[in-house]
C-alpha cells in the first residue's frame, strides 16, 4: 500500500507585502478624513448670518428697495463674507453670494430670487453636516435667536418705514426666518418650532412693540434652553475677557477654527447681552465694540495677519471693554 503523498502547507504571506498594504490602506483613510469638509460652530453662524442676509437683500430687490437691498450686501460683505473667506467648504457660499450682488446690480430681480435661493441650499448643504452636532447646532440656533431680537428691538425703537428701521428689521425678519427652516430641518422637537415660528411672525410683523419683540426672543431662548435676557454685568464681561484670552492663546498655536469660536463666545453668547444697557448708555462706544468683536477681529483671523497684530486688535478691544465697564458701573 502506498504511503499517503504529504500535505502540502500554503505558503505564508509575503510580510512585507502585508504591510505596506496596510500602511496604504491607513493613508488612503486619513487622506479621505482630511479631505472630507467639515463643518465648525462659526462657520455655521456664519452661514447662517450671510443666508439671512441674502433673503432680506433680495426680498427689498423684489420691493423695489434697491439702495437698502445693496445694504443688506454690504452688511455682508464686512461680516459673514468676509469671516468666511478662505474656507473650501464654504466656497459655494461665496459664489452664490457673488451672483446676488451681480443681479441686484443688474436690477434682475428674479436673478437675485434665484441667487438667493441658490445660497440658502448651499448653506443648507453646509448645515446638513452641523447638524449633526446637537449641542453646537442649537447652539448656533441661538446665537441666531439673539441676534434677530437686538436686530428687531432696534428696528422697533425706530420709526416704521424709515431708514433706520428698514436695515435692522429686514434683517432681524430674516433671520428667523432662516431659524425656523433650519429647526425644521432638524431633529428639533416641535416646541423649539412653535417658539421660532412665533418669533417669525413677530419680527414680519408690519409695525411690533419693543416687548412684544422681547417677549417672543426669551420664548425661543428658553426653549432652545438659554437663558432668556441681560445677565450679571460683571460676569459676562468677565467671560468676555476669557474668551479673548482664549482666542489669541489659539491664533498663536495655528488654530484659526479655535479662534473663531473664541470670537463667537465672545460676541453672540456674552457681548449681545451688554449691548442695550450699553447702547443707551454709550452709544458710540457700543458701535465701536459691536464692530470690533463681530467684524473687526474675525476678518484680522481671515486674513491671517500676524500674532502681533492679532494681539494689539484684542488689546485694543480689553480697553473698550474696561470702559465700557466703568460705563455700566
Amino acid at each position: 500500500m502506498a504511503s499517503p503523498s504529504p500535505r502540502r502547507l500554503r505558503p505564508l504571506p509575503d510580510l512585507h507585502a502585508l504591510v505596506v498594504t496596510c500602511a496604504l490602506a491607513l493613508a488612503l483613510a486619513a487622506g479621505w478624513a482630511q479631505s472630507a469638509p467639515t463643518t465648525v460652530p462659526s462657520q455655521l453662524v456664519d452661514s447662517f448670518r450671510l443666508d439671512a442676509r441674502g433673503r432680506a437683500a433680495a426680498s427689498l430687490a423684489a420691493d423695489g428697495r434697491r439702495d437698502d437691498a445693496r445694504l443688506q450686501l454690504e452688511r455682508a460683505s464686512q461680516g459673514p463674507v468676509a469671516a468666511l473667506a478662505g474656507s473650501p467648504a464654504t466656497e459655494p457660499l461665496r459664489s452664490a453670494f457673488e451672483r446676488l450682488r451681480n443681479a441686484i446690480d443688474d436690477g434682475d430681480v428674479r436673478a437675485a430670487r434665484t441667487a438667493a435661493d441658490r445660497l440658502s441650499s448651499a448653506v443648507n448643504g453646509l448645515a446638513g453636516r452641523g447638524r449633526d452636532d446637537v449641542g453646537a447646532f442649537r447652539s448656533a440656533l441661538v446665537a441666531l435667536v439673539r441676534e434677530a431680537g437686538r436686530e428687531g428691538l432696534e428696528a422697533a425703537d425706530q420709526p416704521a418705514g424709515t431708514a433706520t428701521a428698514t436695515e435692522p428689521g429686514a434683517y432681524a425678519s430674516a433671520l428667523a426666518a432662516v431659524a425656523v427652516d433650519q429647526a425644521q430641518r432638524s431633529s428639533l422637537g416641535g416646541t423649539v418650532r412653535d417658539a421660532l415660528l412665533t418669533l417669525g411672525s413677530a419680527l414680519g410683523a408690519e409695525a411690533v412693540s419693543a416687548a412684544t419683540v422681547r417677549s417672543a426672543t426669551d420664548n425661543a431662548l428658553a426653549a432652545l434652553g438659554a437663558p432668556p435676557g441681560a445677565a450679571d454685568t460683571a460676569r459676562l464681561l468677565q467671560t468676555i475677557e476669557v474668551d479673548l484670552d482664549r482666542a489669541v492663546a489659539r491664533y498663536r498655536a495655528g488654530d484659526t477654527a479655535g479662534t473663531g469660536e473664541a470670537l463667537i463666545d465672545a460676541y453672540l453668547e456674552n457681548f449681545e447681552d451688554l449691548e442695550p444697557p450699553l447702547a443707551a448708555a454709550a452709544p458710540d462706544l457700543e458701535r465701536r465694540l459691536e464692530h470690533t468683536l463681530r467684524d473687526q477681529l474675525r476678518a484680522l483671523v481671515a486674513q491671517g495677519v500676524p500674532t502681533d497684530r492679532f494681539a494689539a486688535a484684542v488689546q485694543s478691544a480689553r480697553a473698550d471693554l474696561e470702559r465700557a465697564r466703568k460705563v455700566l458701573e
